[in-house]
């Protein structure tokens, strides 16, 4: 069964990678231990889904960063 962590993660950045494509970097203890194509839900603070579905990692920096691509709809 797969380990689930919740916490805290802390906006990096945002950048536009092209045109309604963007790539969001959180700071993350998730970044010690994860690998790219692993998933991550997030929320905002009210509990609700930030965004309704998975989102697979699309890179670690292990300095503590993950980066997540989405495309804005």
């Amino acid at each position: 069964m797969p380990s689930i962590l919740e916490e805290i993660a802390t906006v990096e950045d945002v950048k536009a990678i092209a045109e309604d494509i963007y790539r969001l970097r959180l700071k993350s203890r998730v970044a010690d231990s994860a690998i790219a194509g692993q998933f991550v839900n997030l929320y905002i603070k009210d509990g609700a889904h930030l965004l309704p579905r998975p989102i697979s990692i699309s890179s670690i920096d292990k300095s503590g960063t993950i980066s997540l691509v989405f495309r804005r709809v």
